[in-house]
């Protein structure tokens, strides 16, 4: 899988490129939390521009929870996941995990 350790500051947005090898279902994990974070899932369209598109996937745990989501299917391919801060308390730590089931 992908992982990714990193901080974000307070209502910051932090974006991570990863690559799905084969086409099946993933989970994404967003975990560790030191404060509110969310985060959402884009595929990746074109060349012209780097052009993403929502891929219907984002967090469904709220506040400092563990957030497990189970994405069917990712096609293969290149995807953005976003991860954004809602609460004013300084810097914040979190593991992302990209892995397929």
């Amino acid at each position: 899988g992908t992982t990714f350790d990193d901080i974000i500051p307070s209502f910051g947005t932090n974006y991570y490129s990863f690559q799905a090898p084969t086409e099946g279902s993933y989970n994404i994990s967003l975990t560790n939390l030191t404060s509110s974070c969310s985060w959402e899932l884009y595929e990746y369209i074109s060349d012209c521009g780097d052009d993403y598109i929502a891929a219907d996937s984002s967090s469904i745990a709220s506040g400092w929870a563990d957030d497990i989501v189970t994405v069917n299917p990712l096609y293969s391919g290149k995807y953005l996941l976003v991860v954004d801060e809602w609460d004013d308390l300084g810097a914040a730590f979190y593991t992302v995990l990209v892995i397929q089931n």
